[in-house]
């Protein structure tokens, strides 16, 4: 299996909206983990008025815990993928990520 660099994405408050409520945007940080991939699940959601596809992922990794405390997102290979779950059970930690696709991406 190859190893591929992820660079770690935060969720930073960045203003308030109309209402006073927190707007957040996800930020790149400077650190970067190894992973590794595991297969790929492709699921398609059929909801009326709403068809996308999601590819659901796991990323198994031997970075410390501490870097992916404050985690929201990773970007393997160019794509972002927003971070579902963590597992810290014991090494290597397992990355849940997921992936929407728009129609015609």
């Amino acid at each position: 299996m190859k190893w591929f660099r992820a660079k770690i994405y935060e969720r930073v408050e960045t203003g308030r909206d109309a209402t006073n409520n927190p707007v957040f945007e996800l930020q790149a940080t400077d650190k970067t983990i190894l992973v590794r991939t595991a297969p790929q699940a492709p699921s398609r959601d059929n909801t009326e008025g709403n068809r996308f596809d999601t590819v659901n992922r796991t990323f198994l990794t031997k970075a410390q815990m501490s870097l992916l405390q404050d985690a929201a997102a990773v970007e393997v290979d160019g794509i972002l993928y927003s971070l579902e779950s963590v597992s810290a059970w014991d090494a290597p930690i397992a990355l849940k990520v997921k992936r929407t696709l728009k129609q015609g991406e």
